[in-house]
């Protein structure tokens, strides 16, 4: 699940699980947390053997890079990232409600690994079960993307989600919440 929103001031994101049966664990696969940034662009412009090419690239790397036959100025190639900076949750603090066990951490869900065990498990079927993400500053959050769990687990489910964000651990404001068919096996 991807969630694109205006824009907010944050340094927590926290989601919160819910089974509306009460049969399930909470699992969490990945938390991926975004920021829209403008960046400082270097433009290269060079021509090679009849082919002109532009490379525009920032501190993360290429940008866009466009290529034209330099004698009818017809574009043979072109290709652009996404106007998105690094995922600001890779690698940080994040603490939750419970764990199934130190294998199944919450440290699991910012670890870069999306489509393989292990993931953040909870240890009981209660609700709610809650991830809290520290982005370790204040940063300007615009995207959110969840990935619920991996499906070899046939018995874990996020039914329903909010998803909420802070600047100060304690104040919540909600970007998000999704009843019934929630996160899923994404």
């Amino acid at each position: 699940v991807t969630i694109d929103f205006a824009g907010e001031r944050a340094r927590y994101v926290k989601l919160h699980g819910f089974d509306t049966e009460g049969k399930y664990y909470a699992a969490v696969a990945e938390v991926e947390v975004y920021a829209r940034t403008e960046r400082k662009e270097t433009v290269s412009d060079v021509t090679e053997n009849g082919i002109r090419k532009r490379k525009v690239t920032d501190e993360i790397g290429l940008v866009e890079e466009e290529h034209w036959d330099s004698a009818t100025g017809k574009k043979i190639y072109s290709k652009r990232r996404a106007g998105l900076t690094e995922n600001l949750a890779l690698g940080r603090a994040v603490t939750a409600s419970s764990q199934y066990s130190s294998y199944y951490g919450p440290a699991r869900a910012v670890d870069g690994v999306e489509t393989k065990e292990p993931v953040w498990l909870s240890s009981s079927q209660t609700n709610p079960e809650w991830l809290q993400v520290d982005l370790g500053s204040l940063r300007e959050v615009s995207k959110i993307r969840l990935n619920a769990n991996h499906p070899s687990y046939a018995d874990l489910w996020l039914d329903s989600f909010t998803l909420e964000v802070s600047s100060d651990g304690s104040t919540w404001e909600r970007i998000d919440a999704k009843t019934g068919g929630g996160l899923g096996y994404l």
